[in-house]
């Protein structure tokens, strides 16, 4: 199982860095036009403050970067096996979706209690 992580992660480096190297497509009229397997070029992302649990108890806590046009959801549910994330102390990383147990969002808005 380990070697088969490896290789996943090696392919999405790869395919990143061919990403980084390539610059993005023009179509008509000087408009990006993003392939399958894209992400958005990094200006397009945001970052989103979350804590997440893995397994084997470890708790991380730093930014997601998600592009602006997808919501964190659609970033765990999409195809690639691994999220691009920052460390609190600006390291970058990436983690394996299925070590994953729990995000917990820290950005997010307090809820406004209501009057009774």
């Amino acid at each position: 199982m380990q070697m088969l992580i490896s290789s996943q992660l090696a392919r999405f480096m790869h395919c990143k860095a061919h990403e980084a190297n390539e610059g993005p497509n023009l179509g008509q009229e000087g408009q990006v036009m993003m392939t399958e397997g894209q992400t958005a070029p990094t200006e397009m992302k945001a970052r989103r403050a979350v804590r997440i649990h893995v397994n084997g108890g470890t708790v991380m806590e730093g930014n997601l970067v998600v592009p602006k046009t997808r919501g964190i959801g659609e970033l765990l549910n999409g195809k690639h096996p691994f999220l691009e994330f920052e460390t609190s102390r600006g390291e970058k990383i990436y983690i394996s979706k299925p070590s994953i147990q729990t995000v917990q969002m820290l950005d997010l808005p307090k809820p406004q209690m209501g009057r009774a």
